[in-house]
């Protein structure tokens, strides 16, 4: 008995701290998700400025006066994400009572004619918005005559929007065009059609680097370069072909 009493007092201070420890934690979960001390009164809106502080509000369903730790952030996430402009969501507590959202929206990579009207379109094939009379002077028109390979060329456009080092720079495209064999690329400027083959064991990379130095090469001579019609490096594979608009090839 005086051995069980022993270890009793022994080990008293442990369970008291246990003790105290579940009260504290009582005590901190009632503050954060049942007290009146942490209400959300303040939303902060930041990224694209596309989106209005008001409409992501609205958009997120909130009104203030929520508790702020009874919030679900990823309800609030998947409910903004809806939106087809919205490509992501990040939400932050901000202590005592405010939340920050930032905004980032999807980037277009060109414009596709469905259900009957022309939209935006990004890199995943997700039409974003009805797309505008000055839309067209910044994204080129896509064709898409062969859906599978929709996606990859959608990420080649993708890249070679973040590029911005190859000629023609993507601001250039006018219309793009995807058939079974091919893709065809139509520039603003002088209108030149240039080929790249859709099935090779190189990439579409690979070939834009090659236009590069072909299109530098025509600028450095821009008499030369507005008789140029088509430029073709899908034959044969490894070659370019040069047509201009008198006939003649290079």
């Amino acid at each position: 008995m005086k051995e069980l009493w022993n270890s009793f007092k022994e080990k008293k201070w442990f369970y008291l701290g246990i003790v105290i420890g579940l009260f504290f934690l009582t005590g901190m979960i009632y503050v954060l998700y049942y007290s009146d001390l942490f209400l959300l009164k303040e939303i902060e809106v930041k990224g694209d400025p596309e989106f209005s502080k008001e409409e992501v509000i609205k958009l997120s369903g909130l009104h203030g006066g929520e508790r702020l730790y009874r919030i679900s952030l990823e309800k609030i996430r998947k409910k903004l994400m809806q939106d087809p402009r919205i490509g992501n969501v990040i939400i932050v507590r901000r202590l005592p009572c405010s939340l920050e959202i930032i905004i980032k929206q999807r980037e277009p990579v060109g414009i596709v004619k469905k259900r009957g009207g022309y939209y935006l379109i990004d890199k995943h094939g997700i039409l974003i918005k009805r797309a505008e009379k000055e839309h067209f002077s910044h994204y080129p028109l896509i064709i898409v005559k062969n859906e599978e390979e929709e996606k990859r060329l959608l990420n080649f456009l993708s890249w070679l929007k973040r590029t911005r080092k190859y000629l023609p720079v993507f601001d250039n495209l006018k219309e793009v065009i995807l058939k079974e064999d091919r893709v065809i690329f139509i520039t603003k400027n002088s209108g030149i059609k240039i080929y790249f083959p859709v099935k090779s064991k190189k990439s579409w990379k690979y070939f834009y680097r090659n236009l590069d130095r072909i299109m530098a090469y025509l600028h450095a001579r821009k008499k030369l370069m507005e008789k140029v019609e088509i430029i073709r490096l899908d034959y044969p594979v490894g070659e370019a072909l040069i047509k201009f608009k008198n006939g003649n090839r290079g």
